[in-house]
C-alpha cells in the first residue's frame, strides 16, 4: 500500500533527512549486488552537504509519509538525465519509486526532453526494465578514491507526454 502523502520540491532543510534516507536505501536494497566495502564507500559520500549543489541547478524531490521523506528523486532535466532514486527500504515495492519515476519523467518531458537515460544499479535494473527502459549496457561510476560501481546505463523514449 501507497502511504507517500505528496511529492515535493526538496530544499536545503531536506538534505540530511536526503543523506539519511540515501545511505539506508543503499544498504538496504543494493547490499545483494555489491560486496560491503563498496556499499561502504558509497554510502560513506552521502553527508548531508552533497545534494547542495544539486538543489542550485537540478530538479530535487522528496516524497514524504507520516513517518517523514520515503524517497528521493534528482532529474537533470537539461540533460535528460535521471541522476537518483531511491527509496527507504520498507517502502520498496509498494508503488513509491514508480510514482517518483513518473513524477521525474513528466518533469523531464515539461522542460522539452524526449528521451530520458539513467544508469541504474544492478538490483534495480529489472525495476527500471518493467517501465520501459532499454538498451542496456554495462557500466561504472567512479567514486572518490578509485571505486567503480558497476552499473548499467538505461534509455527511455518518452513518446507522448508521460
Amino acid at each position: 500500500m501507497l502511504t507517500t502523502e505528496r511529492i515535493r520540491p526538496a530544499t536545503s532543510a531536506d538534505c540530511a533527512a536526503m543523506a539519511a534516507l540515501h545511505r539506508a536505501s543503499i544498504a538496504g536494497l543494493c547490499s545483494g549486488a555489491y560486496p560491503p566495502e563498496q556499499i561502504a564507500a558509497w554510502t560513506a559520500l552521502l553527508v548531508p552537504e552533497v545534494y547542495l549543489p544539486a538543489l542550485r541547478s537540478k530538479l530535487v524531490l522528496v516524497a514524504e509519509a507520516g513517518a517523514g521523506a520515503e524517497g528521493l528523486g534528482i532529474l537533470d532535466a537539461a540533460a535528460g538525465e535521471i541522476q537518483a532514486l531511491y527509496v527507504a527500504p520498507e517502502a520498496a515495492g509498494h508503488g513509491l519509486g514508480g510514482l517518483l519515476l513518473e513524477t521525474l519523467e513528466r518533469a523531464a518531458w515539461d522542460a522539452g526532453a524526449r528521451r530520458v537515460r539513467l544508469r541504474s544499479t544492478l538490483n534495480a535494473r529489472d525495476f527500471y526494465a518493467r517501465r520501459g527502459y532499454a538498451h542496456p549496457a554495462p557500466d561504472a561510476f567512479e567514486l572518490p578514491g578509485g571505486v567503480a560501481l558497476a552499473c548499467v546505463d538505461l534509455r527511455k523514449d518518452l513518446g507522448r507526454r508521460p
